[in-house]
């Protein structure tokens, strides 16, 4: 299993076949997904007929998100994006954070390019509408047609600070 964790948040890759890997990854929130999480935003994170469809996509290592993208046009796709389900929203006064969570992304049989990261958007018709949210920093690994579990960190995928 590939493991990793950073201050902000964490994801691992699962392949069952990857053993002992360790390294620190980098996530961040896009500011449109920032604007779009926040009070009164144009994202709903949750479940049922209130909440939007939140994807996940595997990024091409050759791709490095930035923090200013608008879209997904240009975040190349490894394989087909995951609709996250199981979707949840936690505040923790103390710290003043939202997590956000949901059940771990699955790619099975998964093939194509290198990957090195995972980003987290709102889906809507196509790249151009679809929002992204935040950008998890995978280690980079190579698909081999094994299926591919993207394990979030125990609290959450991601967060942002209020």
């Amino acid at each position: 299993m590939l493991v990793a964790d950073a201050p902000v948040s964490g994801a691992s890759v699962s392949s069952g076949e990857s053993e002992g890997f360790e390294s620190v990854i980098t996530t961040f929130v896009f500011n449109v997904g920032m604007a779009g999480l926040t009070s009164g935003g144009s994202v709903t994170w949750g479940t049922g007929s209130g909440g939007d469809t939140i994807k996940a996509r595997l990024v091409e290592a050759a791709v490095t998100p930035g923090v200013n993208a608008t879209s997904m046009t240009g975040l190349t796709a490894v394989g087909t994006d995951a609709t996250l389900s199981g979707k949840s929203k936690s505040t923790d006064t103390s710290t003043n954070q939202v997590a956000y969570d949901a059940t771990d992304p699955v790619y099975t049989s998964l093939t194509g390019n290198d990957v090195g990261s995972l980003v987290i958007y709102k889906f809507d018709t196509d790249d151009a509408g679809s929002t992204p949210l935040a950008c998890l920093a995978l280690p980079v690994f190579t698909p081999d047609g094994t299926t591919q579990t993207v394990v979030f960190a125990s609290t959450g995928a991601f967060y942002t600070q209020q």
